[in-house]
């Protein structure tokens, strides 16, 4: 299931969060690019039962990423 999809024209990095709690970080570059219709890349692996919450892209490297939880905890 596709989660996000983004232009990185200017990004340098990427955010991704899962419901169980994971996050990875990665740079634009190390993404490869791939042609041809209905292609793409997985960016994490998820248990069984986890999923994608967001994505985010970062341009600065004074950028950062809060997440937040439902019970107020970051």
């Amino acid at each position: 299931r596709v989660v996000s999809v983004e232009l990185t024209r200017e990004a340098t990095s990427i955010f991704l969060a899962t419901h169980g709690a994971r996050v990875i970080h990665f740079a634009v570059d190390d993404v490869p690019i791939l042609s041809g219709a209905g292609r793409g890349v997985r960016g994490i692996k998820l248990d069984e039962k986890d999923e994608v919450l967001g994505a985010a892209l970062m341009t600065r490297p004074s950028d950062c990423l809060r997440v937040q939880t439902s019970g107020d905890k970051t």
